[in-house]
């Protein structure tokens, strides 16, 4: 253990070298955690496949990033991406399987076995790598994200019976294709039903009951013990780990605590997936990739072209071109589970080590290639959406219709078991706190036309607030995932209301560290706290004893004015200019 323990130490030093030396150059960070890996192995000899414990910490990575990925949805919505899962996800496991396989019987004189287990493996693509570079660059709403996701939740799926199907090949009996694929059914209907039920009575009403204790950590231990247990669940149904994280955050996603359970595991996710792109590059011999180098880069070219013109083929059939073609690209390279049935597929002696190796290689290097890909598809400044041939390659069937959300910043705004999505523009107005001055400060606004959007982390708070209406999201304003998810860096300002001045300074922290040039306006309770707040960009700092005793002047003032033959705009210049009212006007108010 302790040996382990030093080498994965020593491979996230490399990585977080590389990883600094990638962002100054402009290069993706996944590919430093895999060049990492390469060295890891390469000078110690320590190979992914030999220890458990690794492989383990790598798949909870993937875990973690399927559960925030299914936050992003919700059952109506997964629902409404039917087509994108089983149409289009589907027919490119199936062309691309099919394609392959007889690529490897005619073209290379493999066995149709092992062919076909080949086949399969490459028909797959790497959830991991696609779905965080889409969340970095904010692409997952976007139509090409969500086709791409409805293909890989559908690879999810298949891995299951492609692994029962290496199973029976192994075993070279009769393959009873209709039992598999009732078995997948019958076992992910009944993985979605647990979870389902579990999550709508008695999950929610344990978040409540945390909630209640304001324990952040209990808090986060319940969610660890959602994820891992709906994990659980669908691996002892044959399903993958991932499978029943992604369905347990589809759950989630329809109660007011999606946001917060989020941001508390985003740090999990990304620390764990740093180990999976470690284990990632411990897959490649070094010495067996030197010596048929130009073999594995010639065959790498050959895997992503073919995969992108056949998931293209599939994808056009529902989609414009841009989308089809964007699509294509990103899920062009090899995935993670394709070593999960290579593995099996040499344990049981279907495929000799060379050739094992040979496929796990090129996969490693289509899989190095494709954040730069992906980096390209964010970046093409429009020419992947010119379509020459518009007017004659209209999709052959109805295009899939996108959410309308996903066009713009929004929000799911939860009360009971109703949900909504709360669309916010770019005037937007964040208000951090809904106690007593929180309250007030989004009335005055509400009344006012703008705008707004309120973090509240007592529920209580925010069951009040949404039930009178008011958009108020749960959540820690303090963690910089909920403040974008708010929108802060594009919100026209930030009004912090909590009492509490550690707190007010956490929170303006972290709207500095997201925003730019932030606004933020708060207010302080006792004037020596103000140099605290110089080395933030306040714009607006509110004296709260200063302005009341000016305001309590001003209305004293103002009554006392007749009676003592002050006129109303002397009274006025008491409280600092605020309020200029003329003598004519003096008559008329004289009363109060």
């Amino acid at each position: 253990m302790h040996d382990y323990m030093v080498l994965m130490a020593l491979a996230l030093a490399i990585s977080v070298g590389l990883s600094l030396l990638f962002r100054r150059v402009g290069l993706p960070l996944l590919v430093g955690y895999v060049l990492a890996g390469m060295v890891v192995s390469g000078l110690f000899g320590f190979r992914y496949d030999q220890n458990d414990l690794l492989r383990g910490v790598a798949e909870l990575g993937v875990v973690f990033l399927l559960f925030t990925v299914g936050l992003e949805f919700s059952v109506q919505r997964f629902h409404q991406m039917r087509r994108e899962v089983l149409l289009i996800g589907g027919g490119q496991v199936a062309l691309t399987t099919a394609i392959f396989t007889a690529g490897g019987s005619m073209l290379f004189n493999l066995p149709f076995t092992i062919a076909l287990i080949i086949g399969m493996s490459l028909s797959l693509s790497s959830t991991a790598i696609v779905l965080k570079t889409l969340y970095e660059n904010r692409d997952i709403g976007k139509p090409y994200g969500n086709t791409a996701l409805g293909i890989l939740l559908f690879q999810e799926i298949s891995v299951v019976p492609m692994l029962l199907l290496v199973g029976f090949l192994a075993q070279e009996g009769e393959i009873s294709l209709w039992w598999l694929f009732l078995e997948t059914a019958v076992g992910a209907t009944i993985a979605f039903a647990v979870i389902y039920f579990s999550g709508r009575h008695l999950v929610s009403r344990l978040l409540a009951g945390v909630g209640d204790m304001r324990s952040r950590e209990a808090f986060v231990a319940l969610v660890l013990l959602m994820v891992i247990s709906a994990a659980l669940l669908t691996h002892s149904l044959g399903f993958s780990y991932s499978l029943g994280a992604f369905l347990a955050g589809l759950i989630l996603a329809e109660t007011k605590y999606r946001y917060q359970v989020e941001a508390d595991l985003v740090p999990f996710r990304d620390l764990l997936l740093g180990v999976f792109f470690i284990t990632v590059g411990m897959q490649i011999d070094l010495q067996f990739t030197w010596e048929y180098l130009w073999w594995i880069l010639f065959a790498t070219l050959v895997l992503m072209g073919l995969k992108t013109v056949l998931a293209f083929t599939v994808v056009r059939l529902a989609g414009t071109r841009e989308v089809a073609l964007k699509t294509s690209l990103a899920i062009a390279q090899g995935g993670g589970f394709s070593f999960a049935v290579l593995e099996l597929a040499l344990r049981l002696e279907l495929l000799s080590p060379q050739l094992h190796q040979m496929v796990v290689v090129t996969l490693v290097f289509s899989m190095l290639a494709a954040p730069f890909v992906l980096k390209a598809i964010h970046n093409d400044g429009g020419w992947l959406a010119r379509d020459p041939g518009a007017d004659a390659g209209r999709p052959l069937i109805k295009p899939i219709e996108q959410p309308a959300s996903a066009a713009s910043h929004s929000l799911t705004i939860c009360h009971g078991d109703s949900c909504q999505q709360v669309a916010l523009d770019a005037h937007t107005i964040v208000v951090c706190g809904y106690g007593p001055m929180g309250q007030s400060v989004v009335a005055k606004l509400r009344q006012a036309g703008f705008s707004y959007v309120c973090i509240e982390h007592q529920q209580a708070l925010v069951d009040e607030g949404v039930a009178r209406g008011d958009i108020v999201m749960f959540g820690n304003a303090a963690q910089q995932e909920i403040l974008v998810r708010a929108g802060v860096q594009d919100a026209w300002s930030v009004i912090i209301t909590v009492e509490d001045e550690k707190s007010k300074r956490m929170i303006g922290k972290a709207v500095a560290s997201i925003s730019e040039t932030p606004l933020l306006v708060t207010f302080t309770t006792h004037p020596e706290e103000l140099a605290l707040w110089q080395e933030l960009p306040v714009k607006g700092m509110v004296d709260q004893p200063l302005e009341t005793a000016q305001l309590l002047v001003s209305r004293a003032l103002r009554r006392a004015a007749q009676p003592h033959g002050v006129s109303r705009r002397e009274a006025a210049s008491a409280k600092g200019g605020e309020t200029v009212v003329d003598k004519k006007s003096a008559a008329s108010t004289g009363a109060e």
